[in-house]
């Protein structure tokens, strides 16, 4: 009948003797070192699932199965490297959570449609700085506790041990102080991401059908007539807006926080330039499209 053995690691026995020689101290240190390990735990979880969401663009094309099918894979993608992602890797994408939204050029040299979801808790600029700072802290803190902190809470020296110590009580501390405020955030998120399942979708889906219709009507080359260099007064534009989507569109302004046509489709509209063109009377707007 064979013997089952168990056969530790090199160095097992070295630790294990070490950790043992003053069992209420490794018993107390053991247990804060669990105790952070699983707070840090606790905050990634939170961190990704703000980060899943927190800032998504997805293209709309004319045909509602393709553009699921495009926003799907994207989503979908997304989730999947969010979810491979250590602390490290997704603190970048949780930070988005407070930065105000921007464009790049590769957004405004787009030539297809689409909307983008960005969540934003608002904050001034040195706010900002001193989240990322105390988030850079935090993962520095991890990677002590998880890479680290052994050799230390292990040696030979008193005052090295004791140090470590009151170093892992400190990390541990700052774990829980952070867990806390990552939290409510979640929770908040979460809570926007449920509303915008009901009204709040039905809202944003209506206002995107709007974008749609007017970039519809944009390109309408016989009903805007543009001149011979593609350019079409304004005020045209904004007098056939009017009648054709009427309250439709004030709602859409008033949904994306601007105050005249002219407005939302300079902000909400890409592939587009304005221009003040001099007249015989004096000058007029004129737009044409990039793309």
């Amino acid at each position: 009948m064979k013997r089952w053995v168990q056969r530790w690691p090199a160095g097992w026995h070295f630790f294990r003797k070490s950790i043992m020689a003053d069992q209420l101290i490794s018993e107390r240190v053991m247990a804060i070192v669990g105790n952070t390990l699983l707070t840090y735990q606790a905050i990634e979880h939170l961190m990704k699932d703000i980060a899943r969401s927190v800032d998504v663009s997805v293209p709309i094309t004319l045909n509602p199965s393709e553009s699921k099918a495009k926003a799907e894979k994207i989503v979908g993608k997304r989730v999947k490297l969010i979810n491979a992602s250590t602390m490290g890797g997704v603190v970048k994408e949780y930070l988005k959570l407070f930065e105000p939204l921007t464009f790049s050029d590769d957004d405004d040299a787009a030539t297809e449609g689409s909307y983008r979801i960005k969540f934003e808790i608002n904050t001034g600029e040195a706010e900002r700085n001193t989240r990322a700072k105390e988030i850079e802290a935090l993962v520095a803190e991890r990677n002590w506790v998880v890479h680290q902190s052994l050799l230390e809470l292990n040696a030979q020296e008193i005052a090295v041990r004791e140090s470590a110590v009151e170093k892992l009580r400190a990390c541990n501390s700052n774990a829980h102080k952070i867990y806390s405020e990552i939290q409510i955030q979640a929770m908040m998120h979460a809570d926007v991401r449920k509303r915008m399942i009901g009204p709040l979708g039905e809202q944003l889906q209506k206002l995107m059908g709007t974008m749609l219709n007017v970039t519809f009507l944009m390109h309408d080359r016989k009903g805007m007539k543009p001149n011979k260099d593609g350019w079409v007064p304004v005020e045209r534009l904004q007098t056939r807006c009017r009648e054709k989507f009427g309250n439709e569109l004030m709602e859409a302004c008033a949904a994306t926080q601007t105050k005249s046509v002219l407005e939302f489709i300079k902000k909400q509209m890409g592939g587009i330039e304005i221009q003040e063109h001099k007249t015989k009377n004096g000058s007029q707007l004129m737009y044409r499209l990039t793309n």
